[in-house]
């Protein structure tokens, strides 16, 4: 059957007049999250898909919600499609292969209404939406968890003392290299591996590039943080090759990771980033480096931090492991 006989597309609208800063109701973008609105445009279960931009990107939500116009969101008949199966389905279709965009990538309704969808029984789709959205709200509780544990750390980083070191006392920081993008590869090959960019530091996509280019890498345990375009971005739990525009933090001593971290991410060192920051259409913040600080701390201190640090990258571990499980479900049941 064709996509247009289990759904209708419907434009995303500009969120300029509806943003508010006290909004119940998020809006979304190919990205994610863009901020909050006290108005919706749909407020049933629904796959979203992006429009214009980052066309491959798609997003299950099933709360009240608003979307910019580089978007289309679903109207799914329920009689015939549960909404989240048609996710799991539409996330296993590389939509880039339907633009039609010259310079930016795009899609059209009347193209997107002709893609063929397999026939699955009711019963069927929700026997996958069961397996696989276990899977789902396992990653979902991790991130959890992982979001209560930043926030502890956070706020126990700003109880620390008022003095301030250089945090070049206790790290150091090596920026990355950047790869042609003829060189990238949407599927791993032998002796390719992950190329992370500052796009990736949140959601990391199938972006993969030989290791035989000799670019500089980062593990799963290292601290990354962007310092060219969305600076200030700070993340770890990724491995592989990493772009210029991202820095690895390495700590002088291993009992340093933990607290490096949550200064990273502490207001004061954010918004010096912010300050040297430089650029119109790409922001470049390189030289705050020099202006980072990290607040004195004392040997407990450390073992807190390190603690958290390490929970929070067990955790980020665990989720990649469910999400490769996910993988091979979506290929069992569609591939």
């Amino acid at each position: 059957m064709k996509l247009k006989e289990i759904l209708e597309l419907k434009y995303g609208k500009s969120q300029k007049k509806i943003t508010s800063n006290n909004g119940r109701y998020p809006i979304i973008g190919t990205g994610g999250i863009l901020g909050y609105s006290n108005v919706f445009l749909y407020n049933k279960p629904s796959v979203i898909i992006g429009r214009k931009g980052s066309i491959n990107n798609k997003m299950y939500i099933d709360f009240p919600f608003w979307v910019v116009d580089t978007t289309f969101y679903t109207i799914i008949d329920t009689k015939k499609v549960i909404p989240r199966w048609f996710y799991y389905y539409i996330s296993t279709i590389d939509l880039n292969k339907y633009n039609e965009g010259t310079t930016i990538p795009s899609l059209t309704i009347k193209t997107l209404y002709e893609l063929d969808i397999p026939y699955f029984p009711l019963e069927e789709q929700q026997h996958i939406v069961d397996i696989i959205g276990s899977i789902d709200d396992k990653i979902e509780n991790n991130n959890k968890i992982i979001k209560k544990l930043e926030e502890f750390g956070i706020k126990n980083y700003f109880k620390l003392f008022n003095k301030l070191e250089d945090i070049l006392l206790y790290s150091k920081f090596e920026r990355g290299k950047e790869a042609s993008s003829k060189n990238y590869s949407e599927i791993k090959q032998k002796n390719f591996i992950n190329f992370i960019r500052v796009k990736d530091l949140n959601v990391l996509t199938n972006t993969y590039i030989s290791n035989s280019l000799k670019l500089p890498l980062v593990e799963k345990k290292d601290t990354i943080i962007a310092l060219d375009g969305t600076v200030g971005r700070t993340n770890f739990g990724l491995s592989g090759a990493y772009s210029s525009g991202l820095y690895k933090v390495v700590p002088l001593n291993e009992k340093y990771r933990g607290i490096i971290y949550f200064s990273l991410k502490d207001n004061f060192n954010q918004n010096i980033i912010q300050y040297y920051a430089t650029g119109t259409t790409i922001l470049h913040a390189g030289k705050s480096i020099n202006h980072l600080k990290i607040k004195k701390h004392k040997e407990n201190d450390l073992i807190l931090f390190n603690k958290l640090y390490e929970f929070m990258l067990l955790l980020k571990q665990e989720n990649i492991k469910l999400n490769n499980l996910k993988q091979l479900y979506l290929k069992k049941f569609f591939g």
